[in-house]
């Protein structure tokens, strides 16, 4: 499919991404808001709430900062961009 759709440089660069850097299993994810509804919002924070093995960040740090970000007065692409 990757043949008939993409020029083979952009194939190239597709098939080189690895599939997993920690080689652990894949596993399904859904967490919600407070609503029920699942938002680009609450999967990251879920994701922030994981620790992630040999991250250089420290994800509390980073719930800090991202929960301001989201709770400022911005138009929502502004806030998805800064994302």
């Amino acid at each position: 499919m990757l043949n008939q759709l993409l020029i083979p440089v952009d194939k190239a660069a597709i098939l080189s991404i690895p599939v997993s850097w920690g080689g652990g299993q894949d596993s399904l994810r859904w967490h919600y808001d407070k609503k029920g509804e699942y938002t680009v919002k609450s999967g990251y924070r879920l994701g922030l709430s994981e620790k992630i093995p040999n991250s250089a960040s420290n994800p509390s740090t980073l719930f800090c900062w991202w929960n301001s970000l989201w709770n400022m007065c911005l138009p929502p692409k502004v806030k998805i961009f800064t994302w």
